[in-house]
């Protein structure tokens, strides 16, 4: 089967969710499919719409002899659990970030596991982000663990962050008690800087960004100058990294800095050909040099 981009596979989601249940929302009807996908055994949906939707989306796949990137795993774990699959030929298997794993990945590692294969997962469980995608967290961990009878080894040090910033990130997520305990110690000794800036909006905070880097101190004559970021000549020294929670908070962000005359480098960002009409526009021509149908159906939907 080809192996469809992310952009098809919303494509063709959007285009099941219109013919078959238009008044749910879209994120709930791609949530439940991601369920049904993170599913080793056969996923029930508790609505018939939902079930619909996927039927239909799994049927546009199979129609152009097409898989998503989410059966590659699912549909190997399957056929290891039926004997159709072997799993991987090796002595030693490192998982990183373990605690990100969803049910069918956990799956995939325990066939191996049980096949004789030496597992070692390496993750932090107070770092586990992607429960919106059904990633397992601390219960992934402890369940591998005692299914494997393995060892747990703690690796207490962390050499990121300076002790007035990792103790009261420490405190605060010790209020979870769903983890693995651990006595979390700072490798650094110098203590770093925080500090917390109210904004009035996202210019104004992609300006305050801006000035930060370039060295103008909050309450500066300079920092009350209307204009300071094009008198401004000093440049940073070194690199700095910018994050938020989304990509889009970034895109004001960018704009001030490269006005400011800062090089920008983004990473996590799509291409233009991922999404959108640039997305659209590939499926066409994709359809008209592979006989397939698929990118003139989300041409048409999209239209």
């Amino acid at each position: 089967p080809r192996l469809i981009s992310d952009a098809d596979r919303m494509t063709i989601l959007r285009r099941c969710w219109k013919d078959f249940a238009p008044s749910l929302k879209l994120d709930d009807v791609i949530k439940e499919v991601d369920k049904a996908k993170a599913s080793v055994s056969e996923y029930v949906f508790e609505d018939l719409q939902f079930e619909r939707i996927f039927k239909a989306y799994e049927d546009a796949l199979a129609a152009d002899h097409a898989m998503d990137f989410n059966d590659i795993l699912l549909r190997a774990t399957r056929g290891m659990l039926d004997g159709t699959v072997k799993p991987l030929p090796v002595r030693w298997l490192s998982v990183d970030e373990a605690q990100d794993m969803d049910a069918v990945q956990m799956e995939w590692i325990l066939a191996h596991g049980r096949a004789g294969v030496e597992i070692t997962l390496v993750g932090d469980d107070d770092q586990s982000l992607y429960s919106f995608r059904m990633a397992l967290g601390y219960d992934g961990l402890r369940e591998i663990s005692m299914a494997l009878n393995s060892v747990d080894l703690t690796l207490p040090v962390n050499y990121r962050c300076a002790p007035n910033i990792l103790a009261p990130a420490a405190k605060l997520i010790g209020h979870n008690t769903n983890r693995a305990t651990k006595n979390i110690k700072a490798h650094k000794s110098e203590p770093g800087i925080v500090r917390v800036l109210r904004m009035a909006d996202r210019l104004d905070e992609a300006t305050s960004v801006t000035k930060g880097i370039l060295g103008i101190e909050p309450g500066s004559m300079l920092d009350c100058d209307s204009d300071a970021l094009s008198k401004v000549e000093i440049r940073p020294k070194g690199e700095w990294a910018v994050l938020a929670r989304t990509n889009a908070l970034l895109d004001e962000i960018e704009i001030v800095l490269k006005s400011a005359g800062l090089e920008v480098k983004r990473t996590g960002s799509k291409s233009i050909w991922e999404h959108g009409i640039g997305a659209v526009f590939a499926g066409v021509l994709r359809s008209v040099a592979t006989s397939s149908w698929m990118g003139m159906a989300n041409a048409m939907t999209f239209c």
